[in-house]
């Protein structure tokens, strides 16, 4: 709280009579947007960034209650601007989260950050810009129109492998992580859970040759909610794992990648 405090630029006694301590921790949206008004009319843009900035991480990155910034989503804002950790990793953890419990449920809304999923969509589905490599430019051109339910639903139906962007120019790199230390795969850390993905079943999109089907031990998921009670164990782990993560550099003779061969 006393990090916190020196970043908002209030006493740390004000900050802990304004967190709620109950079923949910963390600050109310109402509570920050009081402050960004206080900031704003003392014009002190630097704290009115700062602040801004937590209530974006916790309303559209990290988003588990409506109007609310949940302390997890407090806690990636603050190794971001404290130690310059980068909260992607966390956002994607989120995301694979977030598809994975919405799947069976069906109708449950999905708490994930949407527009970067949007973004991650659209770039891939829609029509195809030349020589923009970043995603957002991407679907700024496309000038999108917005879709219903069901008419996303019926895009979707009628997807064909030649309408999907298997290797758009902004997911080219030249060297991905493609496992950490013992991990046969990468396991990430979220705000909610822990998650895993698997670059080897996707290794065609980022420019390398598949070399026959993966095994299932390869592909063995790594999922688990923190209310699990095994953050204590596996969050070490992963943490430790990432210190030793295995980079893979992209194959670039011409005759290694087959576009033919399937999946």
């Amino acid at each position: 709280m006393s990090t916190l405090a020196t970043i908002m630029r209030l006493p740390a006694r004000d900050l802990e009579d304004s967190f709620i301590w109950e079923d949910r921790k963390g600050f109310s949206l109402s509570f920050l947007a009081k402050y960004l008004h206080q900031l704003c009319e003392e014009r002190d843009w630097e704290v009115f960034m700062d602040v801004f900035a937590l209530a974006l991480f916790g309303i559209m990155l990290f988003p588990k209650t409506e109007r609310f910034v949940d302390n997890a989503a407090i806690s990636v804002y603050i190794a971001y601007r404290t130690r310059h950790e980068s909260p992607v990793t966390a956002i994607l953890a989120d995301t694979y989260l977030a598809l994975n419990s919405s799947n069976p449920k069906k109708k449950t809304r999905m708490a994930c950050c949407l527009p970067t999923l949007f973004v991650w969509l659209a770039s891939r589905f829609e029509k195809r810009v030349v020589g923009i490599k970043c995603p957002v430019e991407s679907v700024k051109q496309q000038r999108l129109k917005v879709k219903s339910k069901d008419k996303w639903s019926q895009y979707m139906a009628c997807l064909t492998e030649e309408k999907i962007e298997w290797q758009p120019a902004w997911q080219q790199r030249s060297q991905l992580v493609y496992q950490c230390a013992k991990f046969l795969n990468v396991p990430l850390i979220g705000t909610k859970g822990c998650v895993n993905y698997n670059p080897v079943l996707a290794q065609r999109q980022f420019g390398h040759p598949i070399r026959g089907a993966p095994t299932s031990y390869v592909v063995e998921p790594l999922l688990f909610l923190y209310k699990d009670g095994l953050a204590d164990e596996i969050v070490p782990r992963i943490r430790r794992a990432w210190e030793k993560r295995v980079i893979m550099g992209k194959d670039t003779r011409p005759y290694a990648m087959n576009i033919e061969t399937p999946y």
